[in-house]
Formats: structure tokens, sequence, C-alpha cells
């Protein structure tokens, strides 16, 4: 389509802040992909992003950063650059006089990926963030996001699929308050089915992620795409997927042709979804989605356009008329137009033409004609042209035969279809079950399900003549018969019971397959028998058919598979004698690998599915071995595990002894069996072999005795006797301690049950090993300690140390701020003071202190024995803040009284300013430091004599601000 009007590009008529700027003005995308290589899955991935160009909005991304999930696992990062930039034309059926200023800007991605098979699929994203913030439909835009994706279908379904491409790019514009008509078809490669449908538009990116992928955008930097599947977004009210304009009618797509119609009423941006979705013999294989803003604005639209009963894969439009005769009646489908003007392409006559609305044309002949269509709008020089193509060839029948009549069997077609022009060169048949067979006149298929079918035949000629036919079909269901073999056990016979579900039967017939059969019992029967010779060395299998004819005539064959095997003999080893808690591994044998076999019982069996087990039987057990082969026909063997039991064997009770005495220890046995051996552990057993010992142990110490009887079965049993030792007291070093302080005892005991210390007002307490003790004088404390058997004691000498008296001369003093003073506190062995922050040696005897408030200074003296003394000092700060400034001075460069300066001042830490001003209040000098003065002059320029006013700003010690000002004379 054309209008007469200068090109214009589109834009958004977005006004944003500058900050907003940064991050919106992405107003859509899509990605779409092309197979390369199918054997290592090679595809070369386009991304589409469309961008505002008005304004300060967002670049496009250089580079843009994709990613490739199967399933939930990420199995490819892209990083692509921007390829190029392409700014988009306007829409050409906008009169240009209500043209919109409007720009558009369409970046393209492009790179080649190598992904492989897939058992899942890939899914490609590519995320964004944000939308327009004007944007009417949806929640929130400018904190909202984009993920465009595509799908890759897994290997089986497709191994080398190319994805669908738009024929043609989204309006950014559409005018308000007129029929909205827009073609979105898309093309596909490989011929796939495609459907269209409004779909959700998808979130992605934040504003922590501007761009998954990226360093620079992302916190933490690079951090990707999370994997499918993906929120959408979040619409207002009324608005949803399936009407996301609004109007009346709401907005629509086409599912076959891809055409949006519509009647947008409401001015504003929209954003719409629009997916594609692939299908190949009638499955689902992939899809893509477009996501874009419909900017909706008030405008004159004039779009003409035809009714058509085609739309190429590329787009262009047809008209088919090739059953009726040769007048051909023109639908006017035109947007905005007031009046029309057709061209019809008859190169017999000048006279082709017509003004009417749906004109009605003769043809003198058959052909391919272009057909124009110009539509006039009411505004100068706004006119919309479009083109169809018309093929004229009548005549055309589409027709087909079909021969077949049951499911599972073949029912053949025949294309019986006629042509008064060309030939047919290519047919599509749609067997109503889900198959499409296409490129075949006369294919064969076959029904697996009975019923009314209806088959659509669709057939086209070499002159683009398209036509199609729907017949119903009657399939009848087979009825499938059933049987069950059951066999006898090396006997030779086989039961074969049929149970049919299928009524009355025609006829039927069995085949037994069996080339030695000597005789067969009723085999024309339901329910026959058949009697097979049984094989010697190996398997033998036997396929027995079922042949049936229904009264449809309907055949059914049924089969069913027999194995018969050899007989066989279950070989197991000898019996087993173990002692009561042992074990002992079973051995046995089978002729055939195809025998299954089972231990009974199975308690205390490590694995019973195994030829040789280990059994830990606690009594006397007789164990099968149970075989079978396929056809359940068992053989068994037995082998017996005789169980003796431990021999019973106790000790007299143990007990504890002092240190030095003896105990006695007899052992009892009860059983049947002989005693083969007795042996004893334990101090002083000295390799006894009685069942009585006497023993004398010097520490505790454990007694076991260990029998072996006749048939080598064995049994302990063990006390323990527990010797008491003498007791150990220590109550800890001599030690010394200043008059008032504490100490800890350090006793200890060993081998004692009981403990304590002689009592004494100066502990905390007797029945603790570490008191504390608090002597006034020097004192012996004494720690006792026993048990059952002993008692002892020890005692700890405490010397008392008195303290050093200290003295710090006088009890206070007074000093102005900012002086210092140095304390006296005598000498001393290692001396003290606090608190430390004015002083310039706390650790010194004799420190200066600076205080700057009212400060008590505490002073400890620690004399040879550790004691410490301690005496304090208060110093009074008096808060004196003062300058000192001459009154008079003489910047004669004599050296003396040269130039004007703070001579002194007390309680000041910082200068903020000495300025010196003239009688008129000019400011001819000033200093932020307490050193620096004025030498008479301003700007080299001596001053003359005369009266002149200071001014003084400082900071006192306390971060109290000081004024203070005053005059001095300039004496020449």
């Amino acid at each position: 389509m054309q209008n007469y009007q200068v090109t214009l590009f589109l834009s958004l008529f977005l006004l944003l802040i500058s900050f907003e700027g940064q991050t919106y003005h992405i107003v859509g995308g899509e990605i779409t992909y092309e197979c390369v290589n199918a054997q290592n899955g090679t595809y070369d991935i386009q991304l589409v992003v469309y961008r505002d160009c008005l304004g300060n909005g967002a670049e496009l991304d250089d580079p843009a950063y994709l990613f490739i999930y199967e399933n939930k696992t990420l199995k490819q990062r892209i990083v692509t650059g921007l390829d190029r930039i392409n700014r988009v034309a306007p829409p050409e059926d906008i009169c240009i006089q209500t043209l919109p200023d409007v720009c558009l800007q369409k970046g393209e991605y492009k790179e080649r990926v190598t992904l492989g098979p897939t058992d899942f699929g890939y899914t490609i994203v590519y995320q964004r963030y944000s939308r327009n913030i004007t944007i009417a439909n949806i929640r929130q835009p400018g904190e909202t996001g984009s993920s465009y994706t595509a799908f890759i279908p897994p290997s089986d379904l497709a191994a080398c699929n190319n994805s669908p491409i738009f024929n043609s790019f989204p309006p950014t514009v559409v005018c308000a308050n007129t029929k909205l008509r827009i073609e979105q078809s898309a093309f596909d490669v490989d011929g796939d089915s495609l459907v269209y449908a409004l779909c959700n538009p998808l979130i992605g990116g934040s504003n922590m992620c501007v761009q998954p992928g990226s360093p620079q955008q992302c916190d933490p930097p690079r951090a990707p795409a999370p994997p499918p599947p993906y929120p959408s977004v979040s619409w207002i009210s009324p608005y949803n997927a399936n009407n996301p304009i609004g109007g009346s009618p709401n907005l629509t797509i086409d599912p076959v042709t891809g055409i949006l119609r519509g009647f947008p009423d409401r001015i504003g941006q929209f954003v719409v979804g629009i997916c594609v979705t692939e299908y190949r013999n009638g499955v689902e294989i992939g899809n893509i989605k477009r996501d874009f803003q419909f900017n909706i604005e008030d405008c004159e639209i004039v779009s003409s356009a035809v009714e058509a009963n085609e739309i190429t894969v590329t787009g262009s439009f047809l008209i088919n008329n090739c059953q009726g005769g040769y007048s051909v009646l023109f639908v006017n489908e035109s947007i905005g137009a007031k009046s029309y003007e057709w061209h019809f392409d008859d190169p017999t006559t000048e006279d082709d033409f017509s003004t009417e609305v749906n004109p009605l044309y003769a043809y003198p002949d058959t052909g391919t004609y272009i057909v124009q269509l110009i539509g006039y709008s009411f505004l100068e020089n706004c006119i919309d042209t479009a083109f169809i193509e018309v093929k004229l060839y009548p005549g055309l029948n589409v027709d087909f035969n079909v021969d077949g009549v049951c499911t599972g069997m073949p029912f053949q077609f025949e294309d019986i279809s006629q042509m008064s022009f060309g030939e047919a060169e290519d047919w599509t048949w749609d067997m109503g079950d889900g198959t499409i067979i296409e490129g075949e006149a006369n294919p064969v298929h076959v029904f697996n399900q009975g019923g009314d079918i209806e088959v659509n035949l669709e057939v086209i000629t070499n002159l683009g003549c398209r036509f199609d036919t729907t017949k119903t079909i009657n399939v009848i269901d087979r009825h499938i018969p059933s049987f069950e073999v059951q066999t006898s056990c090396f006997d030779g016979d086989v039961q074969a019971n049929i149970t049919s579900n299928i009524g009355a039967l025609a006829d039927w017939t069995w085949d037994f397959n069996d080339p030695l059969a000597l005789g067969e019992s009723n085999p024309n029967e339901a329910n026959p028998r058949h009697s097979y010779t049984l094989p010697t060395d190996d398997a033998q299998r036997h396929i027995i058919r079922l042949l049936i004819e229904d009264r449809n005539g309907c055949i059914t064959e049924q089969r069913q598979t027999i194995n018969l095997y050899p007989d066989f003999e279950v070989q197991v080893g000898d019996g087993h004698e173990i002692c009561e808690g042992q074990s002992v591994q079973l051995t046995s044998s089978l002729p055939f690998d195809w025998l299954t076999y089972e231990w009974f019982p199975q308690t205390g069996m490590d694995n019973p599915n195994t030829l040789n087990p280990v059994v830990s039987p606690n009594r006397t057990t007789t164990y099968q071995l149970i075989a079978k082969d396929p056809n359940g026909c068992e053989k068994r063997g037995r082998i017996t595990v005789t169980v003796h039991p431990t021999p019973p064997i106790t000790l007299s009770e143990g007990g504890s002894i002092c240190l030095g005495d003896d105990f006695d220890i007899t052992a009892n046995y009860t059983g049947d069996a002989e005693l083969r051996n007795i042996s004893w552990t334990g101090l002083g057993t000295n390799n006894q072999q009685d069942l009585a010992i006497t023993v004398a142990p010097t520490r505790n110490s454990d007694y076991t005795i260990r029998v072996i009887d006749e048939f080598g079965c064995n049994n302990s049993a063990t006390i323990s006797v527990v010797v008491i030792p003498e007791v150990t007291v220590n109550a800890g070093q001599d030690t010394s301690v200043c008059v008032g302080e504490v100490i800890n005892l350090a006793g200890s005991v060993g081998n004692a049950d009981d403990f304590a210390w002689n009592l004494d007002q100066d502990l905390s307490g007797t029945d603790l090993l570490n008191p504390a003790a608090k002597p006034s004088q020097d004192k012996t404390f004494t720690l006792n300690a026993s048990n059952s058997c002993f008692e002892a004691s020890d005692e700890v000498f405490v010397k008392v140390n008195g303290r050093p008296e200290v003295s710090t001369a006088f009890d206070s003093i007074r000093i102005d701020i900012g002086d210092s003073i140095q304390l006296d506190g005598g000498s001393s062995i290692s001396a003290s003071w606090s608190p430390p922050e004015t002083l310039d040696d706390p650790l010194s005897p004799s420190p200066y202190a600076n205080p700057i408030q009212n400060t008590t200074y505490y002073y400890t003296s620690i004399d040879v024995n550790g004691c410490a003394g301690t005496d304090s000092i208060t110093v009074y700060v008096n808060n004196i803040f003062e300058v000192m400034l001459p009154t008079a001075f003489s910047p004669n460069s004599d050296g003396l009284n040269d130039d004007f300066r703070i001579i002194r001042q007390r309680g000041l830490k910082e200068l903020v300013e000495l300025s010196v001003y003239n009688r008129w209040g000019d400011k001819l000098f000033s200093t932020n430091r307490f050193d620096k003065g004025w030498n008479g002059m301003k700007e080299f320029k001596h001053q003359p004599m005369g009266v002149y006013v200071y001014y003084v700003r400082a900071i006192t010690l306390l971060e109290e601000e000081f004024e203070y000002k005053g005059n001095v004379t300039l004496v020449r």
C-alpha cells in the first residue's frame, strides 16, 4: 500500500524527565531463529528490539545478553553486538495532514550458536527494564520490564526447525475512532501450519538489573535472566490479553490469517502481545511472541483493502475463483475512504474500471489478473492503493473416492477431482484423526478408531487454484478377540481357552505352530486343546495364532507365544553344623539359566534370591530351595543346618576391696556338652584353668572366663573387681597476700570420697577445694580427705604483707585553663595515675597534667611485695579566655614593633579570624594563624597613620566561640 505523502519517521509522543529517559523508550521486540545444521543443532538467533527515538530515552543495548534454557538448566549465555539500526518509516495509510510527530528505531542482533539435540526443547530469552511510564493498560509500566522469548522444539518433534518470521512491522501509530485492519501474518520456511492469537506480554528485568547479564547494569554483576516460565504483565481492568486496547468491537486476531481487527476509541499507549504457534502434522512444535506498544492517536486514515480468500506465506492477498463462472464480486474492506476507483486489469477493453463500492466484473477469459483499488479520503492528497491477485480458472471440482471398511486395516484414497484448466500439482489430506498427508494424490491410511470421520482434501493446481472438499466416511471398529493359554507342568499338555468379545463370528481358524504334532484335539472349537512334545535340552517357542473374520468382513488375527521348558533337578550340598550365633554359606546349583529360585525360610538369611546364601539360624533349621521355570513349574531341594547351643557359664558377683586384700571368684557351668578348655584373663590369674580362683589385684581389673565345649562352641563371662587405693592430699604451695586482699586456696585430693578444710573464720567455706581466704595476719590452713579404706591431710601457710603509705603532697591545686601543672606522688617501685587522658606520662611518679576542666587524679604506688597504696589530688581549672594585642605599632622595618599581631592568648585552641578594618569599613587584613600579623599594607601599599579597628574570633578549649574587638594606632 502507499499514499502520497513525505517520508516521516515514527516516534513515540512521550514527554519524559531526563532521569526516566535513561531507562524508558524500549517499546517492543521479538526473537526468531533459523536452523543452520541439523546434525549438531546449530541455529542463527535473531533479536529485534524497537526503540522510541524521540527524546532522551535509553539507547539500544550494545551488547545485548540472551540466555538459552533447556527446561530449568541454563544451556548457553549469548553476548551479541548491535548488528544494525534502521529507522522505521511511518504508516503509509495515515493522512499526512494528521500524521503525529513520531519516530521509531529498529535494532537488530544476530548470533550463531550450537546447542546440540534436546529432549525438552530450548527457551531463548532476552530481558529489558523498563516500559514507558505513560502506558495506559498495565499497572506501574515504569516499573515493569519485558521478556522476549522463542521456543525451539525437542529434537524428536522437529530436529531442525525454523521459527516463523513476521511479514511486516507492527504499527506504532493507530488512528482512534476508525476501523482497524492490520496484517500481522508470518512466513514459515518449513511450511508448518501457523495459528495466531493475542496473548499476555511477559515481565523481565528490574531496577537492580536493567539488562540481565550485564556487568554494569546488574547487582550482582552479570546476573542471568531466571529460567522460564516468566510472569505476565498486570492488566488494569477492563483490559486483558484478549482486550488490550478497548473499543467496540475490541481487538481480535484471525487465527488463520493473522489479521488484526477492531475499533479503538481511546487515545493513548497500549501494550499488545501476539503469539504465533507452529503445528506440524497436527502437533504443536514451537512458538514465538511479539511484544509491542501501540500508540493510538487522533488522526485520519485511508486504507484500501479487498476481501481475499487466501493470504500467501509472504503476505500477498489472493482471490481464487476456480469454481464459478467468469464474473467476480469484489468485496471492499477499505477503511476511511469516501470514494473508490477500481482497475480490473482486463487487456481486452479500456473500460475495465468502476467507482462502485463492491463491483461485479465479468472477465472475458481465464487468467491471472492484478486488480487495483484506490481509496480517496475527504482530505486532499490523502489516498491509498491496494492490489489483489485474481486467479480465474473456473471448473475446478474437488472430489475423492475411498475404499476401506475396518479399523486397523488400510483405506485406499483416490483423488477424482476434475478441472477445466491446468492440472493438480499438490494435495493435502486431513484424515480427521490428527494425521495430515501432503503431496500424495492417492494415499493409503489406517484408522485406529472407528466412527463417522470427516476427511478433507485440498487440491492445488499448477495455475494456483486452490479448493477443498470434505466427506464423512464410516470406519467400523474391529472386534478384537482374546484368548488365554494355560500350560501344565512336564506332562506335555497345553490348554488354550478363548474368550471372545465379538459376538457372533463368521469364521475362525487355529494354528498351533507344532511341526511334531501327532494329532489335534477339537481344532475348530472355541476352546480347543493341543498336546506338544516336551523338549529335552532347551526351551522351545510356539506361536499360537487365531484368525477371525466377523460378519462385517473385518479380519483380525491374534497371537500368543508359549515357551515349553525341559524337566530339571535341584542340586543342594550336604548339611552343616554350627554354634549358636554363627553363620554358614549354603551351596546349590541349577541346570538352566531361565530358572528362577528362592530359599525358604528366609529368617536369618542374607539374600534368599542367590544360589549360595549365607544363613544365621538361631536353632536347627531345614532350608528349601524352590526353583521354577517361566511357566511356573517348580522343583525343590532341602538342606539342614544343625545349631549347637552356646555353653552356659556364669560367674559370682564382682565387688570392691582395699588395696592389698584378696578376692574369691567362682564360675558355674550348667551345660551337657563336655568342656574341652577353660582359660582366665585379668590381673594375677597366671593361666589358671580351674572354675574357682583367688586374686589380689593392685588396681581395678575385669576378670573373664572363656570355655570351649566338645563341639567347638565357646562362651565367656566377665565380672569387675574395684580396688580402693590410698588417699592423696595437697593443700597447695605456701603463698603471700597484701592485707585486705582475697586469695583462693589451691587444694587437690586423689582417690577421696570426702574432703574438708579445718573450720576457720577467714575461709569462705570448708567443703570447697578452692575456697576464698582473707586472712588479717599470717595463718596456716589444713585440708583433710578420706575414702572407705584410707584418710590423709596437708597444710598450706599464707603470709600477710602490709600496704605502703602514699601521699600526693597536696589535696588540691588551681590552674588557668590551658596551663600545665606537675603532679608529685613521691618515689615508687611502680606508679600509675588515672584518668590518663590529660597526663603526659600516667606511669611516671611526677607527670604533667593539662586538664581543661576540674579533674581528680588518683595515684597508685606498688611496693616490693606487690602491695598497692592510693592517694588523690584535685586540679581545679579557671576558665580564662583572653587575647593580648598592642594598642599601637610602627611598621618602619626597624625590627621593633613592626607588625600588629596577637602577643599572647589564654584558653584558645584555634584562631578563626583576626581582621583589621579602616574607618570606612574596608577589610585590610585577615588571618587565622596566631603567629601571623599585619604589616600596615594593603595590596603592597602602605596605609596612612591613624586608628584602625580589629576583630578577633576564635574557638576556646571548651569548643565555645570567643569574640574580641578593639582599636590599634598605626604610627609611622
